[in-house]
């Protein structure tokens, strides 16, 4: 198998299918990007994972690529099957995708200049732009073109950027924070070399390479190049991730380590505070990771991304069975100790 694979995303698809021809002509500069939305339109008219349904990640997948379509005017059977209408419901405000009120009012507003026919005046769609502005008031435009923070990761989203600025934020291998769409975005609004190769290069190829090395930064961890602070729970997931190693495997021996000394520390001063925490009971989580092997806790962990996406190398059969045989190892374990105990 190989590694550093996940599913396709149809939000990211879409931005990168309406990125216009770089000599000019009034073309698609990825024409394969288009037809891949094409032929692959759910059976509803939506766009987006078939075996898992949210309302935000359809409604933003859909939106997107109803956009995308009808920008190039091509597909029109396609464009024309879906009704947003029946998306618009009021879903519960905690299955919010990352960066969904940024974004989505941005794309309504391109949806209004292709003539797309959607009901505008819906409360839910008043209530997302309501909670735009308010997420903008919370970081100011200066801040964004200084430090890397959650409004570069949607930039695709924002308006009147100073781009000379933004596109110092850039990771060496020419992306925004891991985000093939605002990326392309990037590329949309300033034809960037950078961002042009990394796009070139997810469109027609992605290989994985040794997946702890690219979070290693020096001697720390980090999710993103140029991250201001760690966190404790994205921390948490490296140290149970690095507890499945290989002899010899110095790199999640070094993420290990880090981990474990970072998350000690932020027990013993009590500074556990988490703007990405999904758990309540984060402290708790910690302590007894700390204290227990991985294989007795393991649990299914969420992604925070503008859409849903799967993980193809991950959702195998060959580590289902591989699971299987590590619970029953494990399970025969635990007989073993309660046998002893009862002695």
């Amino acid at each position: 198998m190989v590694d550093g694979r996940i599913s396709v995303s149809p939000f990211d698809t879409a931005f990168v299918c309406v990125i216009n021809d770089l000599e000019g002509r009034n073309a698609p500069q990825f024409p394969s990007s288009l037809e891949w939305i094409a032929k692959n339109q759910l059976s509803d008219g939506s766009w987006g994972d078939e075996h898992f349904y949210l309302a935000y990640d359809r409604l933003l997948n859909t939106l997107a690529c109803v956009v995308s379509l009808r920008a190039w005017r091509v597909h029109a059977d396609k464009s024309e099957k879906v009704s947003l209408s029946k998306f618009m419901i009021s879903p519960y405000k905690y299955e919010m995708t990352c960066g969904f009120e940024i974004i989505f009012p941005v794309l309504l507003r391109r949806a209004r200049d292709l003539g797309i026919q959607i009901p505008y005046d819906a409360p839910i769609l008043k209530e997302i732009s309501a909670a735009r502005a308010r997420k903008l008031t919370r970081i100011p435009k200066n801040f964004l073109h200084k430090v890397p923070t959650c409004l570069l990761h949607n930039m695709e989203g924002s308006e009147d950027l100073e781009w000379e600025k933004i596109l110092k934020l850039q990771t060496p291998k020419g992306t925004f924070i891991t985000s093939p769409s605002t990326t392309a975005f990037a590329v949309m609004e300033t034809k960037n070399g950078d961002c042009l190769i990394l796009i070139n290069y997810v469109v027609e190829k992605f290989n994985g390479g040794d997946v702890f090395d690219n979070f290693k930064k020096v001697k720390k961890f980090m999710c993103y190049s140029g991250q201001a602070f760690e966190s404790p729970s994205p921390s948490f997931n490296l140290y149970r991730a690095s507890q499945v190693l290989f002899p010899g495997e110095k790199i999640l021996e070094e993420a290990r380590e880090f981990s474990y000394t970072f998350l000690k520390q932020r027990l013993a001063s009590n500074q556990l505070l988490d703007k990405w925490l999904i758990s309540k009971h984060l402290t708790n989580e910690i302590k007894t990771g700390l204290d227990m092997p991985c294989d007795s806790d393991w649990v299914r962990d969420s992604d925070d991304r503008k859409s849903t996406t799967g993980m193809p190398e991950i959702n195998d059969n060959a580590y289902m069975e591989l699971a299987k045989l590590d619970y029953n190892r494990c399970q025969s374990r635990h007989q073993m100790d309660w046998n002893h105990m009862q002695q």
